[in-house]
């Protein structure tokens, strides 16, 4: 039978209502629109992290401040501010689900970064939602419903961990996961971002099953320096490259925030945190002048910025105003530069 005699039969065989059967829910690829349309910018939900329906893991070790990060990057998309020294965007909606803070921390974390309830609107927080696990029907099931309920640009689950209950070290619990959560999200154009642990070897990446980190899109690894004052973001991985490889964040106490660190900066940053390792080696106490310092680098040949080695002295200063010890040997402060917006 010829192909199209089959499809004139296959259409007079069946009945009127086949196409809102199963079979009408499939539709191909439109190859002239996806070929010949325009090609569409990366939109940005949360930057770096999150795209417009893609999915994205956050991770890193104990205390080192993702769901600070992510709270503030979400407060400030839904409030459509500007944050890491980005241009703000229009306001997104965004449901954010916590199985980790306490309403108390909410309240604190918010507060410092000086948002009030009517800045809030279209930011959705559930805090200890009794969802059932997202690797089973049930738990997915109830994900769809919120989803339908509070229509959220994007998702974040805070800490994966804790809405999973199969074993994190077998592929089939983040197979179950994929197909009874992620998948629906990303079939309906609703981006998620995952906050998740190490495991103990950090540099193994999240903990569990590789197929966890299988299923998103971008997935980034946070450390904090705490003497530095830092944070850093890099990129474990990326489908489409749109993520940038590294972003370093200085941290701002009134009202708390993060900056990113454009790469002229973190040049500098490098050049003045190299000049102090220099005086720390050369054993020159901290509230040594410039004169001094000037005089123990020729001796030693150690190139120098005038102006780096001013701010380096500064800084070394600092310390003992801190209370810090006279000569520290390692783990030397980065200095606090204004951070120039990044876009």
């Amino acid at each position: 039978m010829k192909a199209a005699e089959w499809e004139k039969q296959s259409r007079e065989e069946a009945p009127p209502t086949a196409q809102e059967g199963p079979a009408g829910q499939f539709q191909p690829v439109d190859w002239e629109k996806l070929l010949n349309g325009p090609i569409k910018p990366p939109e940005w939900l949360l930057w770096p992290l999150v795209e417009r329906g893609q999915l994205a893991s956050l991770y890193s070790a104990p205390k080192q401040g993702k769901s600070l990060l992510a709270l503030e990057m979400a407060a400030a998309a839904a409030a459509g501010n500007p944050y890491f020294g980005r241009r703000a965007n229009d306001p997104v909606d965004v449901l954010y689900l916590d199985q980790e803070n306490t309403e108390t921390d909410l309240r604190e974390r918010l507060t410092d970064m000086g948002y009030s309830p009517r800045d809030l609107q279209r930011l959705t927080y559930l805090s200890f939602p009794p969802v059932p696990p997202l690797d089973t029907q049930n738990g997915g099931k109830q994900v769809a419903e919120l989803a339908a309920r509070f229509m959220p640009d994007l998702m974040v689950f805070d800490t994966l961990s804790k809405f999973i209950e199969g074993d994190e070290n077998e592929a089939a619990t983040w197979g179950r996961f994929y197909r009874y959560t992620a998948l629906p999200l990303r079939r309906n154009g609703i981006a998620a971002l995952w906050i998740d642990h190490t495991g103990k070897d950090a540099a193994k990446g999240a903990r569990g099953s590789i197929a966890k980190a299988a299923d998103v899109d971008t997935a980034f690894s946070l450390t904090y320096e705490p003497r530095k004052g830092t944070r850093t973001l890099k990129r474990e991985h990326s489908r489409n490259g749109h993520a940038p490889e590294q972003v370093v964040l200085t941290v701002n106490m009134d009202p708390l925030r993060h900056a990113a660190i454009t790469a002229t900066e973190s040049t500098q940053h490098a050049a003045i945190e190299r000049l102090i390792a220099e005086l720390d080696r050369l054993g020159l106490p901290n509230d040594t002048g410039g004169r001094k310092a000037r005089t123990a680098f020729t001796e030693a040949g150690v190139k120098y910025s005038t102006e780096y080695l001013q701010v380096a002295i500064r800084e070394r200063k600092k310390r003992l105003e801190e209370g810090g010890r006279d000569t520290p040997k390692t783990d030397t402060p980065r200095p606090h530069l204004s951070a120039t917006p990044c876009t």
